[in-house]
């Protein structure tokens, strides 16, 4: 494991309760240094430019500060939704074929309920499995035991496993190529992989 699963695991999953007051600290750090950094900076702007200046010089600031925020947005919005959909490939994969004691679920609710997850979307395109599935899942109630197994021997003859790792990699693949074309820091660019690393690899 590397340190990002170490501390995912030691932390985020054993201390769970702690992200709620470390969060909570940690806005309220960070909007009262906000505060305090547009005081001192924009007083400081002011007394050392000229007064014919100032107007051109608040004007250029605040096109560089805020700008750049709509092309943040959009980066960003690009690159959560590529990790977003790794991390679910991967989350409907463990929710049927991942093991019990490394995700804490039945790996066998999800088809029970009934759940359109992606395996089971991706087996509808296949007229075999497409057949046990609705054979399944148009019983009344929760679909039994033998029935589900019925459909998981089914949606991985169709390749729904191998399907959502994939797509999991391939979306994780493409956040990483985003990365490369932004220019970030090393060490901004590394993070950001190891999160998307940890989505798709993750056992539980």
């Amino acid at each position: 494991m590397n340190l990002l699963d170490d501390y995912l695991d030691a932390k985020v999953r054993a201390d769970h309760k702690l992200l709620v007051p470390f969060v909570t600290a940690g806005t309220f750090i960070g909007g009262f240094a906000g505060v305090i950094y547009n005081m001192h900076q924009v007083s400081l702007r002011q007394a050392i430019t000229p007064e014919r200046m100032q107007g051109r010089m608040n004007a250029t600031m605040r096109f560089l500060v805020w700008g750049t925020i709509p092309i943040g947005s959009i980066i960003g919005g690009v690159l959560g939704t590529l990790i977003g959909l790794a991390f679910q490939a991967q989350d409907d994969y463990l929710g049927t074929w991942g093991d019990p004691g490394d995700t804490g679920k039945s790996n066998s609710n999800d088809i029970a309920r009934k759940k359109k997850t992606l395996p089971i979307v991706y087996g509808m395109d296949d007229a075999d499995a497409r057949a046990v599935i609705a054979e399944a899942y148009d019983t009344g109630g929760d679909v039994g035991a033998a029935a589900i197994v019925r459909v998981v021997s089914a949606l991985e003859d169709a390749g729904a496993d191998v399907a959502c790792r994939e797509m999991a990699a391939g979306y994780a693949h493409e956040a990483d190529a985003l990365l490369d074309g932004l220019g970030l820091p090393e060490g901004t660019r590394t993070l950001l992989r190891e999160v998307a690393r940890y989505l798709v690899d993750r056992a539980g």
